[in-house]
This record gives C-alpha cells, structure tokens and sequence, in this order.
C-alpha cells in the first residue's frame, strides 16, 4: 500500500493500493498488508479473519511511518476498527489530534475480535475536545462486546488521551481475557491500563504508566456475556508513577 497507490490497482508492490479499507477487504488468511510510510484516511473497519496457522498481517513498513489521521468528516468514532480474528495490527501511527470536521474519535484503535495482536503502534491525541460522557473512550479498546477472547496490546506508545478530568477515558482498556505487556502510556485522562466488563485471565506485566489520574485498574462488571468475577488475572513488574 501507498499513499499514491489507488484502490482499482491490484494490490502489488508495483501497483499498491491507497486505503487499508480496501486492503482489509481483498486479505485473505495468510495476507501481509505492507503499508508504506504516508497519511491514510482513518475510520475504517476491517472485518476479515484469520486462521491461528495464517494470520492476516497488517505492517507499517517503517515503525510508526504510516499514519492513520481523521478524515475530511469523519463518520466514526474509530480511527481504526477492527472485528477480525487472527489479526495482527503493527508499527502504525493514530493521530487524532488533526480533527476536521465530523465525529471526533474516541478510540484510536478498537478491537472487538479474537486472537489478535496490538503492536508496537503509537496512538495518542485521542478523545480530547469532547464531552466526558458515559459511553467512554480508549487509545486501544479490546472488547468482549462482540465475543472476543485473548487479545493482546504489546509495546504499544499511548500519550495525550482524553480530555482532563474525564474518568470514563482511558489508555489501553481491556474487557475479556488477553496480554497488557511493555507499553508505555502516559498523560491519560483516567486509567493508563483499565480492564472491566468481562475481564478475565490477563496478564499486565512490564508496562509503564505515569501522568495519569489512575495508573492500572483491575475489575470486573456491567458483564456482557459473564457472570464474573474477572478472575485468574496477574498483575506484575510494572512501573507506575
């Protein structure tokens, strides 16, 4: 993919394609999405799945290079969305801080399906400049709302997320099972690491959290699909200040 490439070329490295969107649509298990250094468009879905022996990769070809930022009038509130399993999302930049018109982002990366991993992206200036209303926000959201089990966000650089004072905006937010390792999160309206609804069986270990209200948040409730407690979650070797 390039931010000159176009969505009617077939997707090769000489003809690339230019949105993620498209790219999302034509994976297959076992497709490597490479993403070229540039600003794409953000508040897409992907939605393909995986397979445990053929993930569907999507790569920034130079760590942080290629940079999801709002549209001209954003319609979601997701700079990325993505409901597939077996997905991994790696080296990306969200930048939410350039809002044009539209529906301002409260998650900069959501994910709602299983298996998938969250990687060495930097998300920051997300949710600010909005209402601090109960439906909440995220830099990375991993939610069990649709089903998903054991996500992970790893060494993933978050900063600059929600408007001030807000408890119900947080860095990496968790609702099902999963791995909160090696991120670095800081100036975050509520909670650096927060897990609630059906948490359960998460590891949050080696991750530093410092300039925001609350440091890390083990609980549980408002279930979706359990009865909790979360349980069979360990919380070690983390840096909070």
């Amino acid at each position: 993919m390039s931010p000159n490439g176009s969505d009617s070329n077939p997707g090769t490295a000489a003809k690339p394609l230019r949105t993620i969107a498209k790219a999302g649509r034509m994976a297959n298990p076992g497709t490597a999405v490479m993403v070229a250094p540039g600003s794409y468009s953000g508040g897409f879905r992907t939605n393909k799945d995986g397979r445990a022996d053929a993930r569907i990769s999507f790569i920034s070809t130079s760590k942080w290079g290629a940079k999801i930022v709002p549209p001209a009038n954003s319609n979601t509130k997701a700079g990325w969305d993505n409901r597939g399993s077996y997905v991994d999302i790696v080296g990306f930049e969200v930048d939410g801080s350039r809002h044009q018109a539209g529906v301002r982002w409260t998650h900069g990366i959501y994910n709602g399906g299983s298996h998938d991993s969250i990687r060495n992206n930097r998300v920051h200036h997300i949710a600010q400049d909005i209402k601090c209303l109960p439906g909440g926000g995220a830099a990375i959201g991993i939610d069990s709302y649709y089903r998903g089990v054991n996500s992970e966000a790893i060494s993933n650089l978050v900063h600059d997320i929600g408007p001030a004072g807000c408890h119900y905006i947080q860095g990496i937010y968790v609702s099902t099972s999963g791995n909160v390792k090696n991120n670095v999160v800081y100036r975050v309206a509520e909670a650096g690491i927060h897990l609630w609804h059906d948490a359960n069986n998460v590891v949050i270990t080696n991750n530093t959290v410092t300039q925001s209200n609350t440091g890390i948040i083990v609980g549980g409730g408002n279930f979706y699909h359990t009865k909790g407690p979360n349980d069979h979650t360990s919380v070690y070797s983390n840096i909070v200040y």
